[in-house]
């Protein structure tokens, strides 16, 4: 997908870039185009995230693996930021459609519970009836409203506003006066108590006859009677309205109830669903803002990687103008040593030829020759290089005085030579001194072949040093320059480097989780089919060490056995050994001797025949209990089922003797006199008194008793007793007594 755009539109009429026109035209179009724009500056055109926030970007936004360019990663920052505000604003719409119908549902349920309120009213009951109201957090537009309770100050009245306050309160009193004397109103609060529409809450009460308070009942006369029947059953006719009435407002209520706990159920349903979407909506944020966060470091650093691409490429310039003036700097000096070595080789092949050279140009001294060559070849003794090194600076102190002095050849040859010479015999004046000036020459040619020596050292010793020197520019240069492209390679690798977010389950992430940030940079992704096949192998190894564990164990479940059969057996042994010595010691006895002769077959069976006998003795005794049992249970039944029908039937008579009790009472009330409630107090108190004199000789009644008990314990203690209680057991005289019952013998 293309980019948006984010430059200046271009001007209408302008010529198309890619168009070719004629320097002419462009110079016209050109001039026009500024004098378009002086007049009407082009606004540049803006892509917000308030400008993408009314629709969802899902659908133009790149994949995380397409934000390899800066162009694609900022215009994914553009849609993520738009599809952030879609998601925030979406949200808002659903936070604002429940606030609403939290408003409705609360106005819903305060119309029911005035309905709540005036039943409980209808049946005298006092409960607490639930307001749900909006919290402060809810109504951000009170944060601006003032009370009037806030304001302590007192309000400021002009005289005009106390004045208008003072006609309208003129006004009400004249409307009211009006009011007092409507014949209409005053008809109604006399006739219906104000009201037109029939009040069924209004409770009727029925009055009871005249002579029910002025009569004894014994002075009733038949009509009386009759008139008083009527009542009672008008009384009872109203009691049943009343119940059914009571009955009909508390399933009311029950129903109310109920559609207000449905309610507040079904929006704490729908409440629920919106935190759900609250946190689906908060990740779906939090992930696209992570996502925006690593494009801006990802142009951040692709930013700051080109700086220092380009600082090292401005280095890699310098250093390279640096290399070219240093390989020129030592290819010209490579060219003045070899012409110093030339001309010292030259030196150095004339030094060589000297002596062939002398014995030619003083042919004529044949003679002579052996002994001038001594000559020209002696030399003066070598100083001593402090001495030496002090003459020299006394020649260089001596010649560096005078700067215009021109230099005596003769001075300086007697300066280089300071041997003493002596003339052979026999040698000419002429051909010593041409010897003498031979010799001058000779060594004015060894000492300029020293210099030149020295020279040449010299020049080597810099040649090698600017040849060092540009060996390491030029090893700088390699290394800035491999350097530069290792970096750019680096670049390349981090603009395809692309941080891509997965969501993983909690247990599928094995890195140590840090407080606050967990650096997952030397962490890897592993497929979760390596997964499971290491799972399956380590499931597989484990089977195996069970399988071998379980073999183990039923080895040793053999050895224990077979340890515990040689145990048994040797246990068996000892028994049987101990039986055989009792055998051995066994005393034997008449019955004995009649069993091994074979007479305790027949006991047996005698023995056999009672138990026999017994068994069906006791069978049909005890199938005989059963079923008298069974007969006493269906007595019993039949008379809980006739007791039952006594207790409603006496329900009923208890019911109707309280209703005609209550209604006696309330004659009776009517009918007393203080004089009969003064007589009732006083018998109530006699009767409290006597009450409380029974409770008194109770009480020392049983402290004489236990008196007694004590008296009759410590007589015990003093004298003693022989009686024996004799305990016996009734019961079947054929059965043995168990061992340790009563009557059971040792």
């Amino acid at each position: 997908p293309g980019s948006p755009t984010t430059g200046a539109a271009p001007a209408a009429g302008s010529p198309d870039p890619a168009s070719p026109a004629s320097p002419t035209e462009g110079k016209s179009e050109e001039k026009k185009r500024g004098a378009k724009e002086d007049e009407e500056p082009v606004k540049p055109l803006i892509i917000t995230d308030e400008a993408v926030a009314d629709e969802s970007t899902e659908a133009l936004m790149y994949s995380p693996y397409e934000e390899y360019t800066r162009q694609r990663a900022v215009t994914q920052c553009v849609l993520l930021n738009g599809q952030i505000n879609f998601l925030k604003k979406r949200f808002n719409t659903e936070h604002s459609a429940m606030l609403q119908r939290k408003r409705q549902e609360i106005s819903k349920i305060a119309e029911k519970n005035l309905r709540i309120a005036q039943i409980l009213t209808d049946l005298e009951v006092k409960e607490e009836i639930y307001h749900p109201q909006l919290e402060l957090s809810e109504m951000p537009e009170k944060l601006l409203e003032v009370q009037d309770d806030e304001i302590k100050a007192e309000k400021y009245v002009s005289e005009e506003e106390r004045s208008r306050l003072e006609e309208l309160r003129q006004e009400q009193e004249r409307r009211r006066k009006e009011q007092e004397d409507d014949a209409v109103e005053r008809g109604l609060k006399i006739m219906m108590d104000g009201k037109l529409e029939r009040d069924d809450t209004v409770v009727v009460k029925i009055q009871a006859p005249d002579f029910v308070q002025n009569k004894p009942q014994d002075e009733w006369s038949d009509e009386e009677m009759k008139q008083f029947k009527e009542y009672e059953a008008k009384v009872k006719k109203k009691q049943e309205e009343d119940e059914k009435k009571r009955r009909q407002l508390e399933a009311e209520l029950k129903a109310i109830r109920k559609e207000n706990a449905e309610s507040a159920q079904q929006f704490n349903t729908a409440l629920q669903g919106l935190l759900d979407s609250k946190l689906n909506t908060d990740q779906c944020i939090f992930e696209f803002e992570l996502r925006v966060i690593k494009l801006v470091q990802g142009v951040m650093q692709a930013e700051e990687m080109e700086v220092k691409a380009v600082k090292l490429a401005e280095m890699v310039e310098e250093m390279t103008a640096k290399a070219e003036k240093s390989a020129a700097h030592v290819e010209d000096y490579k060219m003045e040593l070899e012409e110093m070595m030339e001309k010292y080789q030259a030196l150095t092949q004339e030094d060589k030829n000297a002596d062939k050279k002398f014995r030619q140009a003083f042919a004529m001294a044949e003679e002579h020759v052996d002994v001038l060559l001594k000559l020209l070849k002696k030399r003066p003794k070598a100083k001593a290089k402090g001495k030496q090194k002090e003459d020299t600076d006394k020649e260089e102190g001596s010649a560096s005085i005078d700067p215009f002095a021109v230099p005596d050849p003769k001075a300086k040859t007697h300066l280089v030579d300071d041997v003493a010479l002596d003339k052979p015999e026999g040698l000419d004046d002429d051909v010593w001194e041409e010897f003498l000036d031979y010799r001058q020459g000779r060594l004015e040619s060894e000492r300029e072949m020293r210099d030149c020596a020295a020279e040449l050292a010299e020049m080597q010793k810099y040649y090698q040093k600017i040849q060092q020197e540009d060996d390491e520019l030029r090893a700088k240069l390699e290394a800035t320059q491999q350097r530069l492209g290792e970096f750019h390679e680096q670049a390349l690798r981090e603009t395809f480097n692309l941080d891509v977010l997965f969501r993983f389950k909690q247990g599928q992430i094995e890195v140590e989780q840090a407080p606050v940030v967990t650096d997952y940079a030397d962490a890897i992704l592993i497929h979760r089919n390596k997964i499971r096949e290491l799972n399956g192998d380590i499931r597989t190894s484990g089977t195996e060490k069970v399988k071998i564990l379980r073999e183990i164990k039923d080895i040793k479940k053999g050895i224990r056995a077979v340890e515990w059969e040689n145990e048994m057996l040797d246990y068996t042994a000892g028994t049987l050994e101990v039986e055989y010595k009792h055998l051995h010691t066994l005393r034997v006895t008449k019955a004995m001797q009649e069993f091994i002769k074979g007479g305790g077959e027949e006991h047996n069976e005698l023995e056999r025949a009672k138990l026999g006998q017994k068994i069906a003795h006791v069978q049909k005794t005890y199938e005989a209990k059963v079923e008298e049992k069974r007969q006493a249970i269906l007595r019993t039944r039949r008379l809980v089922k006739e007791k039952a029908v006594e207790n409603r039937a006496l329900e009923t008579q208890v019911s109707d003797a309280g209703s005609v009790v209550r209604q006696r009472d309330d004659i009776v009330a009517l009918q007393s006199t203080g004089l009969d409630q003064a007589r009732a107090q006083k018998m109530m108190k006699d009767l409290r008194v006597t009450r409380k004199l029974e409770d008194v000789a109770k009480a020392q009644q049983a402290e004489l008793a236990e008196l007694k008990r004590q008296i009759d314990r410590l007589r015990e203690r003093t004298f003693p007793s022989f009686a024996v209680v004799s305990k016996r057991v009734v019961g079947n005289p054929d059965e043995k007594p168990a061992p340790g019952s009563p009557g059971s013998s040792a």
